[in-house]
């Protein structure tokens, strides 16, 4: 798919009754020239504005910059969760924090390219990247702890296959001998098909162990994924294995092998084995290995949330109160059904936290509303595509805007001394954004540091256009300037051409 530009509603303003265009003003109507500046969020900025971001993952993009895109489906802890391998990240990690994870340092591979859900997915290519998973205290496969309803599933992409891989194994035993009642988990390829088998893992009334077993599917489609799920409803005892969603096995763990009420439950031996072993022998690749104390639902679970993902940018500082927003534009690439729908808000504070502060409004409203603010903050919503299951790409987001100029000086200053004082009078600034005035006084041409019973210099006369400077010291001659200031209140703006006079009692 092309990338897309998505345009926003670039506007026109009205200030002052000379209208700015988007490049260039009117000549000879006596105003500045609109000066436009550009924000990009990134591309070369690299996403650093972004403050907040839920279900999103910056990868590499187009022009040697990254992209933002909605980050996989992954399955979270539950409290029903025993065991959930995510292979997201390393150091590897059980979700559910009821097993430790022994593996040879640096054994463990991740693949970024292949992965099912998620970051990343288990890469085995040899026997040092099995995984040995060690019980905590907490988990179900303590010694004689008992089971009810449970469910084992993963995503498997297998390279080869042969008898003895493992995916899963598990060994315990109820007695010290060894060969006294062996019980035994395995989910692994016999006779090249894979079967989930139980060996004295559930029991009997009388405690005696039943070996039953699930034939998988006798063919797995070299490198491509599929997803299993084996099932135990501790009510009815049905006991059933499940590949992307269709039954190709089951049966009944009971007297009679059908639902008739005698139903036989799981119990951990006494002597467990030294921990349950993933991917031994295995070759492919795993990725979300989940164990859950319930009876699951087949859940086809999409390459990416179906809710999406968005990102939230920091508040930009426009500068000033008195900046305009003129255009909120994107660069992004949206297959199929997929979509970008991008939001802005604005602030004259900027908020500590991200995701409080006014309504977000869609960029639709960029014609018609008063975009004039201190602050602006930007939204990004991301949906991914459902029948195809490909997320759009979203390369930049630019704002751009024009800043609040400080106001022109006054053209004219004139200075009127008197006996002990002098009377400053100015032409007001005709800007709408000016606020008021500050005086500039001092003994030295261009330093303005006076001192006297005026008060201290600049002083802030507000909105007037006039005023008498009073204590001054009569023959002393003083320099004086004036600057209006806008919202800003910035103490930068240009002064007004300098005037001087000297007091003295001949002007009382």
């Amino acid at each position: 798919m092309p990338i897309v530009k998505y345009e926003g509603l670039m506007r026109k303003r009205t200030r002052g009754g000379v209208t700015l265009l988007l490049i260039t003003l009117l000549a000879g109507m006596g105003s500045r020239a609109m000066t436009q500046e550009t924000i990009t969020i990134g591309a070369a900025d690299d996403w650093s504005r972004i403050a907040h971001s839920e279900r999103i993952l910056v990868v590499e993009g187009r022009r040697g910059f990254r992209d933002a895109v909605i980050e996989p489906f992954s399955f979270a802890a539950q409290p029903t969760t025993e065991l959930l391998l995510q292979f997201d990240s390393l150091p590897l990690r059980d979700s559910s924090m009821n097993y430790s994870i022994l593996t040879t340092p640096g054994a463990s591979e991740l693949s970024t390219s292949i992965q099912r859900t998620g970051r990343g997915a288990l890469l085995i290519d040899g026997e040092e990247d099995a995984l040995l998973l060690q019980p905590r205290i907490d988990s179900a496969f303590m010694p004689g702890r008992e089971w009810s309803s449970f469910s084992m599933s993963f995503f498997l992409y297998p390279a080869t296959l042969y008898d003895g891989d493992a995916v899963f194994l598990w060994e315990a035993n109820e007695g010290r001998d060894a060969d006294f009642r062996r019980q035994e988990i395995f989910v692994g390829v016999e006779g090249r098909a894979l079967v989930a088998r139980f060996a004295n893992f559930f029991v009997t009334p009388e405690n005696n162990g039943v070996t039953v077993q699930l034939d998988g599917p006798e063919l797995l489609v070299p490198r491509q994924w599929s997803h299993h799920l084996i099932r135990f409803d501790g009510t009815s005892g049905l006991l059933e294995y499940l590949v992307d969603g269709r039954p190709v096995d089951l049966t009944y763990v009971s007297a009679t092998g059908r639902q008739d009420g005698s139903v036989f439950y799981p119990r951990i031996a006494e002597f467990p084995g030294d921990g349950i072993r993933v991917a031994e022998g295995f070759v492919g690749a795993l990725d979300e290995l989940r164990i859950e104390h319930a009876f699951l639902s087949d859940e086809d679970a999409p390459v990416f949330p179906d809710m999406g993902g968005s990102l939230l940018t920091d508040y930009i500082d426009l500068g000033s109160p008195g900046a305009e927003v003129l255009d909120i534009s994107a660069v992004y690439d949206d297959p199929g059904l997929s979509d970008v729908d991008l939001f802005y808000r604005l602030a004259e504070l900027q908020s500590r936290d991200p995701i409080d502060g006014p309504e977000w409004l869609p960029i639709s409203t960029l014609e018609t509303a008063d975009l004039t603010s201190r602050f602006v903050q930007l939204r990004a919503d991301l949906y991914p595509d459902p029948t195809t299951g490909v997320t759009p790409r979203l390369s930049e987001i630019r704002v751009t805007y024009e800043p609040d100029l400080p106001p022109l000086p006054p053209a004219r200053l004139l200075a009127v001394p008197g006996d002990g004082e002098v009377l400053l009078e100015w032409s007001a600034v005709l800007e709408p954004d000016v606020r008021g005035y500050r005086v500039y006084y001092g003994e030295q041409s261009g330093r303005y540091f006076g001192n006297a019973g005026a008060g201290s210099s600049p002083i802030d006369v507000g909105p007037s256009i006039s005023v008498v400077l009073e204590g001054l010291e009569n023959g002393r001659l003083y320099f004086f300037a004036v600057q209006a200031y806008d919202e800003s209140r910035e103490s930068r703006h240009a002064m007004s051409p300098e005037v001087a006079a000297r007091p003295s009692r001949v002007h009382r």
